[in-house]
């Protein structure tokens, strides 16, 4: 360690109690709307309007599966057990989120960078870190758009799909790929006003998202147009979301103050280059973490066609612990950039640590649904048994692992938010390549007939049967003890969430040094 960095962690551990989270602190303040609050109230303030954003994005991807079970398989008014369109909509799911990384990931940026700037009290170059967002945001959910409608067909092609779901899985991304311009727009403004401390209007917008998606979806499809249907009102939601975003940004009336000045809305290079160097460390986790989730989804695919439907309803069903999770990770990144740039990081380390206590406790309050139950829980948005039976033990899991999810959320957003992205990608990287894509591959390749396990001996002569005969000792016992019948989707799950712990533990890891509080952006 330098002689800089010694006297900096040794000025941070001498002034950590000289501030108490229950009264304001009266040496510096933040502006704006955290102005004179206790770091408590700063962070019920930030975290109230993502929480119930959460609930309205939870509801926005619940509504499409919901619409799944009233979907023929021709997509007509027919109704049948909704497999087959909750299977197209699983695989839209996974594309969707493709687009999606590169348009997001680099707005981290954008909010480390707003957050600074008004930390810095310089909230005219703030207004410019927005005009260049808007510029990027667009640019780059345009290219995501084109990227995936060139490669669809041999995606979906490579998917073991049957007749009846691939053609409405790329009808939905097709109609959900115009939408993604306005997705650009929605997403710079979104994280800008979060970097500057204003949380509402993101809600706002997302609550436009959820109406406009749920009553066109539901509409077209009960006037029979299917998958097809749920798309248009997916994409339509979104394309609403951005104009409301735009419409605060061009009026000032968000709390935030930013603004999008038309005449003065030009290419600014410097600015720019600020916001990628900072997105650009999470544009890797992220294009890192969808390849390996998408090349998950390639495997799960060989479980059977029930596999990918359950998978997804796993999935979105978690997202009921993401929203606390969220909530309380995001003034974690909006605190942490702000009192770093107040020349603060005493108060930036306590606020974080609120923040991480908070999760901990709301996240792991809402998994008890999970164990619960699980069964009245899939079974409100999904109508096939094979479904729900699939998706009930791997649902379980999850609640054992929630202190460790809400651990890595916070502390991974705390990090991005002090501008040290570089940090959070390797711990991804590193947990998703070394335990979840490895786990996963030995699960599915021993039980199942995807054909990794020949593979794997013919490069490397490792025979997988000491993997496969470890497993089905551990069905044995979980039969004998639980009276369960693990499905090999099970052990998908429980080494999901065995990286999750890997990684929270990494980032606990990281917590105690002074790297992210010192970091220059």
């Amino acid at each position: 360690m330098s002689q800089r960095d010694s006297n900096t962690s040794t000025d941070i551990l001498q002034d950590e109690e000289m501030y108490d989270i229950g009264t304001p602190t009266r040496a510096r303040e933040l502006g704006g709307n955290l102005a004179g609050l206790t770091l408590g109230q700063q962070i019920f303030r930030l975290a109230m309007w993502p929480f119930f954003q959460h609930v309205l994005a939870f509801m926005v991807g619940m509504v499409d599966i919901w619409l799944t079970k009233y979907v023929g398989v021709e997509g007509t008014k027919s109704v049948s057990d909704g497999s087959a369109a909750l299977n197209a909509v699983a695989v839209a799911a996974y594309l969707g989120w493709g687009m999606w990384v590169l348009p997001m990931s680099m707005m981290t940026g954008a909010n480390a960078l707003v957050a600074r700037l008004c930390g810095e009290r310089k909230r005219r170059d703030a207004n410019v870190a927005v005009m260049q967002a808007m510029i990027v945001g667009v640019i780059l959910s345009t290219v995501s758009a084109i990227l995936m409608l060139l490669g669809l067909d041999w995606v979906l092609g490579e998917l073991n799909m049957t007749d009846e779901t691939l053609p409405m899985a790329k009808i939905y991304m097709v109609i959900l790929s115009f939408a993604m311009p306005f997705i650009g727009i929605m997403t710079a403004g979104n994280q800008s006003m979060r970097g500057a401390g204003d949380t509402r209007v993101p809600f706002i917008a997302l609550a436009m998202v959820n109406v406009v998606n749920t009553v066109v979806s539901s509409t077209l499809v009960f006037m029979g147009y299917g998958v097809a249907g749920i798309a248009t009102g997916t994409a339509l939601g979104w394309i609403t979301g951005a104009v409301v975003v735009f419409y605060f940004l061009i009026t000032a009336k968000s709390s935030s103050k930013l603004m999008f000045r038309p005449k003065r809305f030009h290419r600014n290079w410097p600015m720019i280059k600020r916001i990628v160097k900072v997105g650009l460390p999470t544009f890797g986790e992220s294009v890192g973490v969808w390849g390996i989730h998408f090349t998950m989804f390639f495997m799960i695919a060989a479980l059977g066609g029930a596999a990918k439907g359950s998978h997804l309803l796993v999935v979105r069903m978690e997202g009921l612990t993401y929203m606390p999770g969220w909530a309380f990770a995001l003034p974690a990144t909006t605190l942490a950039g702000q009192y770093i740039g107040l020349g603060d990081p005493v108060r930036a380390r306590q606020a974080v640590r609120l923040c991480w206590i908070m999760a901990v406790v709301f996240m792991t309050a809402v998994g008890s649904l999970f164990i619960l139950c699980p069964e009245f829980l899939l079974g409100a948005v999904a109508k096939n048994p094979k479904n729900i039976e699939l998706a009930k033990t791997p649902l379980m899991i999850c609640f054992f692992f929630q202190p460790l999810f809400a651990t890595m959320m916070v502390l991974n957003g705390a990090y991005k938010g002090a501008g040290d992205t570089r940090t959070p990608m390797l711990i991804t990287w590193f947990g998703s390549l070394c335990v979840r894509l490895v786990g996963v591959f030995l699960v599915v390749s021993a039980l199942s007939n995807w054909g990794g396990a020949e593979w794997l001996y013919a490069k490397t002569g490792i025979d997988l049967q000491f993997a496969k005969d470890a497993l089905m000792q551990c069905n044995v016992w979980i039969k004998a003890n639980w009276g369960i019948e693990a499905h090999p989707l099970t052990y998908v799950w429980l080494v999901m969430n065995l990286d999750i712990a890997v990684r929270a533990i990494l980032a606990m890891v990281h917590y105690p040094s002074n790297a992210w509080l010192t970091k220059k952006i």
